[in-house]
Order: C-alpha cells, then structure tokens, then sequence
C-alpha cells in the first residue's frame, strides 16, 4: 500500500479504536445493516463495543433473540455505516458477521458488562414484542447471560470517505488473503 494510503488507513483504524474507547466519540453510534424477511435490508443502531485492528473485527452486543440474529444467521453478510460530522468521514464497512454466545468471547465481554446495562438482555420476551401494559418484564439478573450475544463483524472491505471542500478524498480498502489493497476512487 503507498504511504499516503498507510496514512488513511492508519487514521481510519485510529477513529474506529476511539469510537470504542470514548462514549462521546461520533463511532460509538454506527448502523448495522442486515438482510431481513423477503431479502429486504433491516437497518439499526448498535453501539460499539470493541475493536481489533490485528483481526480486522469490529464487535457489538445484542439480546440473541433479537431478529437481526435470524437475519445473520441466514445471511451473514453485513454492512455497518460509520459517520464523524466534525471530520466530514465517512466509513462503509462490509463483512461477515460471527455470533459468539456460550462461549470464550461471549463469557470475557459479558464480565464486564456494566450491571446497569445487563437489564438488556433479561427482558422475559424477546426484542420488538408488543407489549400490553406498555412496560417490559424482567427475569431475574442471571438471566441477561443466557440472552447475552457478541456480534463479531470480520471486516472485508471498508470504503473510506474524507468530505474536503477543496478536495474529497476515497479509498476503497479491501482485504486479499491478509494484506489490504487500497484503490482510490473518485468520491
């Protein structure tokens, strides 16, 4: 990859590990696009929880009876959008998504998910029921684990877009085996 390049590519992967590192950051916010029911896209809000440069992974948590983890299951081919208003960047990220629950990875997160957070996962019915007196019913705090669910997002290809007044710039960046490629494109 050309050193220019190395440097988009450097400061993309520096924004990434920030939006996980600081709750203000414009990337802790990023949507998930899935493909829903009848192969039409199912777009949501998730919070960023973890980012691994070495492994090209981006991680979320999710209630594992939510519908977007039908939809991976059946197509794990996603797409997150990332945008930073203050810095005019834009990062279209496209891989797969990995589901961890019972398991290693899912067990280390769920250790240090904040008490306050694990209300989440102990809903007695699953995510996007309707419900009939308006407010949801807990189970009790040990069962957020067993509805606990690490999304790992393997990135594949990540379109990297800086908005400039004078010039734009875009660099597709994709991953060939374990080296990425970088093509620069018209924006």
């Amino acid at each position: 990859m050309p050193e220019e390049k190395e440097i988009f590519f450097d400061d993309m992967w520096g924004e990434l590990l920030r939006g996980k590192a600081d709750s203000k950051h414009a990337f802790r916010y990023v949507t998930l696009t899935t493909i829903g029911a009848e192969n039409w896209p199912s777009t949501r809000t998730v919070v960023l929880r973890d980012v691994d440069k070495e492994t090209q992974s981006l991680y979320f948590f999710t209630d594992k009876r939510s519908t977007k983890i039908k939809e991976i299951e059946s197509n794990n081919k996603v797409s997150l959008l990332f945008y930073n208003h203050k810095k005019k960047l834009q990062l279209r990220v496209s891989g797969k998504a990995v589901l961890h629950t019972d398991n290693k990875i899912s067990e280390q997160y769920f250790e240090h998910v904040r008490q306050t957070d694990l209300k989440d996962y102990r809903t007695i019915n699953p995510p996007g029921t309707a419900l009939s007196n308006g407010k949801p019913e807990y189970y009790n705090k040990e069962k957020a684990a067993e509805h606990f669910m690490v999304i790992q997002i393997k990135a594949k290809k990540i379109d990297y877009l800086k908005l400039d007044r004078e010039a734009h710039q875009r660099i597709l960046f994709e991953l060939n085996q374990e080296n990425w490629q970088s093509t620069t494109l018209v924006p």
